[in-house]
């Protein structure tokens, strides 16, 4: 499975399982939130007490590639979305990697 790379910014919910915050640039260098489980992003144990910024990964599938630019939605194969309700970003490809979690 593939995923792009995000940076966890900090803890934002204690519930069950814990929710963090993460941050996505896209390839035209606006920044998306995340605001997800704590399981779903990294293995980590974070919490309140954890020190960020942490590396994290949103699962995703690519739609399609082109000069050095993937065109990722992350609405599969986890139903992630971004707090603007938006799945689908533009990405340097550099920033995708093998999830094995």
């Amino acid at each position: 499975m593939l995923g792009v790379q995000v940076q966890i910014v900090r803890f934002a919910d204690d519930a069950q399982p814990g929710w963090v915050e993460c941050h996505l640039i896209d390839a035209h260098g606006r920044r998306w939130s995340f605001l997800e489980k704590v399981p779903v992003v990294t293995l980590a144990p974070l919490d309140e007490q954890s020190e960020y910024p942490q590396p994290g990964i949103v699962a995703c599938e690519v739609l399609t590639r082109r000069g050095g630019i993937a065109r990722i939605d992350t609405a599969q194969p986890w139903a992630i979305e971004s707090t603007e309700g938006e799945t689908q970003f533009d990405v340097q490809e550099s920033l995708l990697v093998e999830v094995d979690w």
